[in-house]
């Protein structure tokens, strides 16, 4: 995965230099390549390939980078059959996403992944998704559409794909043999869409807030990888590229995902503390 060279300034006819990128225009490299739709009629292992790439790019640009391409136009990434190389190659639709939202959103998403409900429902209500005075109806819906959204990340819904050809497991990244890495078939998936916006509509009828502002351009661009892969047929290892994302938060944090730091822990004792030193100083006024 790469993105075009950036283009500052070329020489004119009389060898000076002219510059054509600016604070208000962009000019890059031409890149070779076809628009990600036409990889669908390409062989698996070059499908599989793109659509592992691109996953990986969506979860490095959100939880390592925490800048994001939110627009999934399946024409702003190029691939070049000659190089194997996916290129992604407009950027009018960037944004950056602030470490509040980064955190619990990741946790979520681990939290869609292994299924667990409740705490889907505690870092929704974290993130702004839920107030916490939904109905019953509403609550099931956002935990069942998450938890669908979750499921190509869940290492229960991986599989071994054996090769046809020659009996063994395939790497969906490069098309290694390599019978150790479970994939998610983007394949059967296609039901994915219809229930997630079965349960949107009940949504839709109980919600109490709007999302929060990231959400809607973090979720079109999830929404845009997801359709990618539907679309190529793509065979993904979906679960260990989360595992991969969360072992490099973990790592660039230097904590445990979800584990609270020092001085925030520190911070919650000494509220507790002037809590109930407070109370017992209400508690001894209201006795004399």
């Amino acid at each position: 995965m790469r993105s075009p060279r950036v283009i500052r300034e070329v020489e004119t006819k009389n060898g000076s230099f002219s510059p054509v990128t600016t604070a208000r225009v962009l000019t890059t490299e031409l890149v070779p390549g076809v628009h990600i739709d036409r990889v669908a009629s390409m062989p698996q292992r070059v499908r599989d390939a793109v659509g592992t790439t691109l996953l990986r790019l969506t979860l490095r640009e959100l939880f390592s980078w925490r800048f994001m391409q939110t627009d999934p136009n399946w024409g702003n990434f190029l691939f070049d059959p000659r190089s194997g190389v996916l290129c992604c190659v407009d950027f009018g639709a960037c944004r950056d996403f602030p470490v509040s939202f980064v955190d619990p959103y990741l946790e979520m998403v681990v939290a869609c992944a292994r299924g667990d409900g409740e705490k889907v429902l505690t870092k929704s209500r974290e993130l702004g998704f839920l107030t916490g005075d939904e109905s019953r109806e509403m609550n099931e819906a956002h935990v069942s559409a998450a938890l669908q959204v979750g499921r190509p990340f869940s290492a229960d819904a991986a599989e071994v794909i054996v090769d046809a050809e020659n009996g063994s497991g395939e790497d969906a990244e490069n098309g290694a043999e390599n019978a150790a890495i479970p994939v998610y078939d983007f394949g059967k998936a296609r039901r994915l869409t219809a229930d997630v916006a079965r349960q949107g509509k009940v949504m839709l009828e109980h919600r109490l807030t709007p999302p929060p502002e990231e959400g809607y351009s973090l979720h079109r661009r999830l929404s845009g990888a997801f359709l990618a892969c539907i679309k190529l047929k793509a065979r993904v290892p979906a679960a260990a590229l989360l595992d991969e994302a969360v072992a490099l938060w973990e790592e660039e944090n230097g904590r445990r995902l979800g584990e609270v730091r020092k001085e925030e822990r520190e911070k919650k004792k000494e509220g507790k503390r002037r809590g109930v030193a407070a109370t017992a100083t209400a508690t001894e006024a209201a006795a004399a």
